[in-house]
């Protein structure tokens, strides 16, 4: 697994991704609900985006071995974790971690150069 360190920008294709599914779930409720609940969903809408958008995001991951890899967020030390699986969605790429149940990662796209996209897209069919 040579060359297999990867930095990560931050995701365009994410902000618009959420914004979009924001927006369409604001105009279903708005014709669905009073106006009143409609602008109380959207209060409650943005505050969970913002709290989303505040998460600390995956900045570094390195692999060592097939499944052993380090990794960085935007806000902790590195950390060495074993991988579990690793999901392609076309557009996005989740990876799985082992350490916690609930540690997953997503990298979209425009998160990484093209070269390292598609050799990211190849560990996740070979995964």
């Amino acid at each position: 697994m040579a060359n297999t360190a990867y930095y990560l920008k931050r995701s365009r294709m994410a902000i618009v991704f959420q914004i979009g599914l924001l927006l369409l779930i604001q105009c279903l409720v708005s014709v669905l609900l009073p106006v009143w609940l409609a602008v109380v969903i959207l209060i409650i809408l943005l505050f969970s985006w913002w709290m989303q958008f505040k998460r600390s995001t995956l900045h570094y991951f390195q692999a060592f071995s097939a499944d052993e890899w380090s990794i960085q967020s935007t806000d902790q030390a590195v950390k060495h974790m074993r991988l579990r699986r690793v999901v392609d969605h076309h557009f996005y790429i989740v990876l799985y971690f082992q350490q916690q149940s609930s540690c997953s990662y997503v990298i979209w796209y425009d998160q990484l150069t093209l070269v390292e996209w598609k050799k990211l897209k190849l560990l996740a069919k070979m995964f």
